[in-house]
This record gives C-alpha cells, structure tokens and sequence, in this order.
C-alpha cells in the first residue's frame, strides 16, 4: 500500500533534525498544497493567499505569466513578517489579506507555509524542507493558471524541492 501525500510529508517532516519551529514549504498548483498544509499536523499554517495583493486582484488582464508570477503574493511582507521572525525563534504577527485582525504565529512545532510561488527562489533558504505538490488543479484566475505554468517550466521548482508528492485531481481515481 501507497502512502498518501499527507503521510509522506508527515514521514519527511520527523527526519528534520534542528530547533523549532521546523518551517516547510509547500507549492503546487492551485489549492492542492494549502489543502495539503491542514493535513500535516502544523502547530500554524500560513498561506500565500493571506499576502495577495490588493493589485493581483484586480490587474491580472494586463499582466503577462512572469508579470503575474513577480506580483501575485507580497513575498518581501511574508519574508520580512513571518519567515524572518520565525527563523530568529520569535512570533510573527501579520494581518491576513483583506482583514483587519492581527495573525500571530507561535515560534514552535510545525509552521508551514503554502500556496502558489512559495518554492520562490527568494523563500526556498528558510525551509527546513521544501516539498512540491504534483496534480493539482489551478482554482483561481485563468491568469493564475498562466503563471503557475510559467513558474513551473521556467523556475523549476519540483526540481528543487527535497520531496515532491502527488494528488489526484478532483474527479479522478488515483493513478490518473
């Protein structure tokens, strides 16, 4: 028997040796890696979604792949809010996307970070393990979907991660 994706990201996560918080990133298409980011027993789970700009909500017809890639998600405000905060063992406090409430994540356990772009060159130094999620299906903007094609086949980002799992897309059997 196979073990599902949760379960091989959850068997690579013990192998990580060194302090808490343990910072894993999980990318893929669509929301198959922040679906997959509940399921690993993380103490937090921070999504890209909770960094989106306010312009990649309203400009993407005008924005090429790469364009849409670069301004998707605020990854300098993650950096700075959450990912170097953490890696200093301190709380990280950010307000999520299109809240006013203040988020504040616990320097311990499990603190995973999901979503589109997260394997980002700029990111991928501050992961104790970087994990890449094949067979998701893109749930957002055509223009999202777009992107997600140009990081994958530009930047190469399940070439890079320490593991990649697959996902059966909805509606499929597995093996698909």
């Amino acid at each position: 028997m196979s073990l599902s994706a949760a379960d091989e990201i959850v068997e690579a996560i013990a192998r990580v040796s060194g302090p808490e918080p343990v910072l894993v990133g999980i990318d893929g298409r669509g929301g198959a890696s922040a679906g997959l980011a509940t399921e690993v027993g993380a103490s937090s789970v921070v999504l890209t979604a909770d960094f989106v700009r306010s312009t990649a909500e309203h400009a993407h017809d005008a924005l090429d792949p790469q364009s849409t890639f670069e301004l998707w998600f605020d990854w300098q405000r993650l950096m700075s809010e959450v990912l170097d905060q953490l890696v200093l063992a301190q709380p990280a406090r950010f307000r999520a996307a299109g809240s006013e409430s203040e988020v504040e994540i616990r320097p311990s356990g499990i603190v995973v970070v999901a979503g589109p772009f997260v394997l980002r060159p700029q990111l991928r130094g501050y992961f104790d393990l970087t994990v890449w999620v094949e067979g998701g299906v893109v749930d957002g903007p055509s223009e999202l979907a777009a992107a997600e094609d140009w990081y994958a086949e530009n930047l190469r980002p399940a070439d890079r991660a320490d593991l990649v799992v697959s996902v059966s897309a909805p509606g499929s059997s597995p093996g698909q």
